[in-house]
């Protein structure tokens, strides 16, 4: 889930969703003399990171200067992915299975605090140019029943992005408005069968119609047939199919004529004219929720059986599937050249709710403390006191001020494409199973797994290493590096993979 779009929401051709079946909303997931593929609709959600108070703010120095209102300040949406409920048959579920990667910002933000995004964008201010970033005081995961029906979700557990890109959701009480889906493990006799992915991918916003857009009869369906069974080369198992899926359809189910997830939606590859979409095996997933203390059945338990926390036989990542759609009031116009010069509000920096810890220690699965209590759904919440933007008013900026290591690519199909870099290197390649950084297939220059960088936060260098590729990794004067041998780089230079038109920057902000 990912980058937001600052011109959000222009109209989208409505696109005719699939309507399969009738009298969905209350009935069984697994009744019988029906399609069942089509009724795993009813545990099925559109998940959405929503930003509040939004605004687009300058930087200068060490503190923010808010330049003009998102949305004018209301709760606005930055993306969307899917998700879908696990637990016991027969019982409310609480429990939403999802990519890591549609919750990651949210994540990144403290799980609800501040929110620091940077844009491809500058304002001029006093013949200065200045970096201009998104900024919000607070942010909330809201679980879509229908167009104004949601409830509030958070994390209860995730995996590492770069290996096994899962998450659970949680709500803070049950809820019965869908109901759990029951996990099948796959097995190779499988290959040729045919499945289907659920979702809400981004072009489904009816916004021509004015219909809603989350609703279970919204979902769009789409069939297709298992091709193969794979794995990354961190051994994470995947499921390729046909079955067409598109941005905001990261996390959804993929799922068997009976209605069982097989696997969750997360990323398509293209090479030339060929388009493969990768699910992660259920076999995977399994593993995850058995690890974390997850209730789920698997295939054919139901009637009310007890919840299954075994059973786990014994895929991937995704980048640019959750789709950023806005918030349907309109472009949001912002001038690249904007002059701002005068009467601009000065908010310092809070270090401890601005950005993201850089050092911070990421295991495989990391369980989550239990939910606060229980808030109304429908009413947002208010920024807790302390956090966000407006706490931190009246107090000077702090003496040192954490910053975010992040890449920037300045290849043109990137568009601008800013990376955060934590203690995990990032991979830079053509090969998106394994890269985070992913150049399109044919890119000049560019090997498979071409280089990794990443940061050293004691001396605030970035550690650049060519990891043998064809082509070579150069600094920006021409210099090419030594295959496996890290080359540490300053903030604000940069570095290139293959050919110049493929720069890489390196910041902190």
């Amino acid at each position: 889930m990912r980058r937001f779009m600052e011109k959000a929401k222009t109209a989208f051709l409505a696109l005719v969703l699939f309507s399969l079946g009738a009298g969905l909303c209350s009935a069984p997931a697994y009744a019988s003399g029906s399609k069942k593929y089509n009724e795993a609709k009813n545990g099925v959600v559109s998940i959405q990171f929503f930003l509040k108070n939004p605004a687009f703010y300058a930087v200068i120095g060490n503190q923010y200067h808010k330049v003009e209102d998102i949305n004018n300040g209301n709760d606005t949406e930055m993306s969307s992915g899917t998700g879908f409920f696990v637990g016991e048959s027969g019982k409310e579920p609480s429990y939403i299975v999802t990519n890591h990667h549609v919750v990651a910002n949210f994540i990144d933000a403290d799980e609800g605090g501040t929110f620091i995004y940077p844009t491809n964008k500058v304002y001029t201010i006093k013949g200065q140019k200045v970096p201009q970033v998104i900024g919000a005081t607070s942010c909330e995961l809201r679980v879509y029943y229908d167009d104004n029906d949601y409830d509030v979700a958070y994390v209860d557990c995730y995996g590492d992005q770069d290996k096994v890109d899962l998450a659970v959701l949680r709500l803070r009480n049950p809820t019965d408005k869908r109901v759990p889906l029951q996990v099948q493990v796959p097995t190779e006799e499988m290959t040729g069968d045919t499945v289907y992915t659920l979702g809400f991918p981004g072009i489904a916003n009816n916004v021509l119609t004015g219909a809603s857009s989350y609703s279970v009869d919204d979902i769009t369906v789409n069939k297709g047939t298992i091709s193969k069974f794979v794995a990354n080369d961190k051994g994470v198992e995947r499921i390729q199919t046909d079955a067409v899926f598109s941005p905001g359809n990261s996390g959804g189910p993929l799922v068997t004529d009976d209605g069982y997830v097989v696997g969750i939606n997360t990323n398509h590859v293209e090479n030339g004219s060929a388009i493969a979409y990768y699910s992660i095996n259920s076999s995977e997933l399994v593993r995850f929720l058995d690890k974390n203390d997850i209730p789920y059945e698997t295939a054919g338990q139901g009637g009310g059986s007890s919840s299954n926390i075994g059973d786990g036989s014994s895929s991937n990542i995704g980048d640019g599937s959750s789709s950023n759609i806005g918030d349907g009031s309109g472009p949001i116009i912002v001038d690249n050249d904007k002059d701002t010069d005068g009467g601009l509000p000065i908010i310092p920096i809070a270090a401890g709710a601005v950005i993201v810890v850089i050092a911070a220690v990421v295991v495989l699965s990391k369980k989550k403390k239990p939910a606060p209590a229980a808030v109304g759904a429908s009413a947002p919440q208010a920024p807790a006191a302390g956090k966000g933007f407006l706490a931190g008013k009246a107090k000077a900026a702090p003496a040192q001020t954490a910053q975010r290591a992040f890449i920037r690519s300045l290849a043109p199909q990137h568009n601008g494409l800013a990376l955060v870099v934590k203690d995990t290197p990032i991979l830079i390649g053509r090969d998106p199973s394994s890269c985070k950084l992913v150049y399109a297939e044919g890119t000049a220059g560019v090997s498979g797994q071409h280089c990794s960088i990443s940061y050293d936060a004691a001396s605030g260098d970035f550690i650049v290493t060519d990891l043998r590729s064809t082509y070579g990794t150069f600094l920006m004067n021409g210099q090419r590096l030594n295959a496996n041998t890290p080359c540490r780089i300053k903030p604000g230079n940069g570095f290139y993979v293959g050919d110049k038109a493929n720069g890489i920057r390196v910041e902190l902000g």
